[in-house]
């Protein structure tokens, strides 16, 4: 669903798709983050997939502290990682992460949640 219903941004490093639903439970005011992500064998080792997929879960948690607000949307995030990410440290990871996520969101609340 989220590959036809959201929308995504592509760089040299990852492709990220997210989707964005009105909350089945209005009551309920906190924003829910779900992450997903699609690391290949061809990217390394398991021990370099799994330091990935932790960078990749810390970064989302600390957006959702500090960023995301309780606006009555469900968030959900998918990560598709390329070989390149490996040249990145995780500051940088996370800021161009956090970047391309939230112009998604952006873009998406303009165009399809009117």
């Amino acid at each position: 669903m989220i590959f036809k219903k959201g929308k995504s941004v592509d760089c040299e490093y990852f492709k990220v798709f997210v989707l964005i639903k009105k909350k089945e439970v209005p009551n309920i005011d906190e924003t829910i983050i779900r992450l997903g992500y699609i690391i290949n064998k061809k990217i390394g080792s398991s021990v370099i997939r799994n330091k990935i997929k932790r960078r990749l879960k810390e970064i989302i948690r600390n957006y959702k502290k500090n960023v995301i607000k309780n606006d009555g949307f469900d968030i959900d995030i998918l990560i598709i990682v390329k070989k390149e990410i490996l040249l990145l440290n995780y500051n940088l990871l996370g800021v161009l992460l956090c970047k391309y996520i939230e112009s998604i969101i952006e873009n998406f609340k303009k165009s399809d949640l009117k």
